[in-house]
């Protein structure tokens, strides 16, 4: 009994000989290369190479380039742009019967003027001042014969007049309406005024293109 269990705590002291001795084994050495270096002796990649985790990615620097942005100043800006054609109004004076002035889209002829010193219901002193105008219109958009605003009578002290009615009745046809592109109006419009010395002007106006204004004695 007693050898057996000789054997046996010697049987269990080998073994564990045996266990510490392959827990301290030396680790295996790198083989020696070829070109006298060392080879790792680590796992092969799949196509037969050792595989190398130090794969080398080179940074490209991407400097900034100096583009040079070429903004223009805004006196160049303004000159690239296309500047549309500037509308010159019209301002004409001292015009005569019988001459046309363009105004504009419209041309307009102070053709005639009539005094008619006596009528029924003119107080002394007064005449009936009677004026044919023809207007033409040249323009798209329609041109209507203002009475009050667009066709003006001033005496020689500068009194603006608006038109008789019944003076307007001396001649005929009377001047109004609304003319459309291409259309000619042409007619009579009568102011009762004082007979005075001097010029009278007559204005014909475009609200958008300006005036003409014509002089002419009545005495």
């Amino acid at each position: 009994m007693r050898k057996r269990l000789a054997i046996g705590l010697m049987s269990l002291a080998l073994m564990l000989l045996m266990a510490g001795c392959g827990k301290y084994a030396e680790p295996q050495t790198a083989a020696p290369s070829s070109d006298g270096g060392t080879t790792s002796a680590g796992p092969a990649s799949s196509n037969g190479a050792a595989s190398s985790d130090n794969t080398s990615t080179g940074s490209t620097e991407t400097g900034s380039s100096e583009t040079g942005s070429s903004t223009s100043t805004g006196a160049e800006a303004e000159s690239q742009e296309t500047k549309p054609a500037e509308v010159q109004k019209a301002d004409m004076t001292g015009l005569k019967k019988g001459e046309t002035a363009t105004i504009g889209t419209v041309k307009a002829t102070l053709d005639d003027v009539n005094v008619i010193p006596k009528a029924a219901g003119l107080p002394d002193g007064y005449v009936y001042l009677m004026i044919k105008v023809t207007i033409v219109n040249e323009g798209d958009q329609p041109y209507t014969i203002n009475v009050n605003d667009y066709l003006q009578l001033a005496t020689p002290e500068g009194k603006k007049m608006r038109f008789s009615v019944a003076a307007s009745t001396m001649r005929q046809p009377k001047l109004q309406g609304t003319l459309n592109k291409g259309e000619t109006g042409s007619g009579w419009l009568g102011y009762m005024v004082k007979s005075l010395p001097g010029n009278y002007t007559y204005t014909v106006l475009h609200p958008d293109w300006g005036k003409a204004t014509w002089e002419f004695a009545v005495q």
